[in-house]
């Protein structure tokens, strides 16, 4: 994991999520790329001259110019975290088309979820982790993350996301001291016969050391729900975990389980489509 994209939502201060990406970087010795977006201004309907003096009346000032101003700033602090490159781009478009289009280049995006986070719509969320087909790490915002990675906890049930995830987060794991696995039912209609991943193998071929909790299937609460709580009584600093999104009415929304990590989990979640 060498190039993390993180969105910046501030240029006059660093978000938990900006942090934690830096964070992340000095760990591996990666290249970070910092993105802030200002959206453009919805467009008038042509000729209408009243529309646009009115327009210009009541919109804020671009904010880009000083947006820029902050690029030596954060090529600095990066560097001082112990990041091998730092780049801070500054962008006039929606921040999912952008996220999109950067992701290509990259290994890991980096996003802050919470009241603050300038998505709007669970849909522009699934965007960018469907279409990105990169791991996304969700920070919470409104909650105050621990700049650490001593314990991960990764959500297992075989499925192909879940197996692709533990993949893509193999070089944070092995930053951990303690990994626990905690396991589920596989998803209904996964075939049985399909070859899937020996996950305690693969583990231990990356020096990886884990141990292993199993959910309880009896129980009624919810498997979101006893997910987190595990997660949670195992202090784990770091959730692995696959992503669930589908189309719907041209858009695309978010499965139950992913929904809830991402809108309720305490700690980082990386997760991958």
């Amino acid at each position: 994991m060498r190039d993390i994209l993180v969105h910046a939502t501030r240029y006059d201060h660093w978000t938990p999520s900006t942090l934690y990406a830096a964070y992340l970087a000095g760990r591996l010795r990666a290249s970070i790329t910092a993105v802030w977006c200002e959206p453009p201004v919805d467009a008038v309907v042509v000729g209408d001259v009243g529309g646009v003096v009115a327009l210009a009346a009541v919109a804020p000032a671009s904010h880009l110019d000083a947006a820029r101003a902050v690029a030596d700033r954060f090529t600095g602090w990066s560097a001082s975290q112990g990041a091998a490159h730092a780049e801070w781009l500054v962008c006039e478009t929606e921040p999912d088309l952008a996220l999109q289009q950067l992701a290509r280049w990259h290994d890991l995006v980096v996003l802050g979820q919470g009241r603050n986070a300038p998505w709007g719509s669970e849909s522009a969320l699934a965007e960018i982790l469907v279409r990105s087909q990169k791991p996304c790490l969700i920070v919470p915002e409104d909650v105050h993350v621990e700049h650490r990675l001593h314990k991960a906890a990764i959500a297992w049930n075989g499925s192909a996301a879940a197996s692709a995830a533990v993949h893509d987060a193999i070089s944070l794991l092995g930053l951990c001291e303690h990994v626990v696995v905690i396991s589920g039912a596989r998803p209904p209609g996964m075939a049985s016969r399909q070859p899937r991943l020996d996950l305690p193998l693969f583990l231990e071929r990356h020096g990886v050391r884990a141990e292993w909790t199993e959910l309880d299937e009896t129980s009624s609460q919810p498997a979101e729900e006893a997910l987190l709580e595990e997660a949670t009584n195992a202090q784990a600093d770091l959730l692995v975990m696959g992503g669930f999104g589908r189309s719907r009415l041209s858009e695309w929304v978010l499965g139950g389980v992913t929904r809830h990590m991402l809108m309720h989990s305490p700690i980082p979640v990386f997760m991958r489509h």
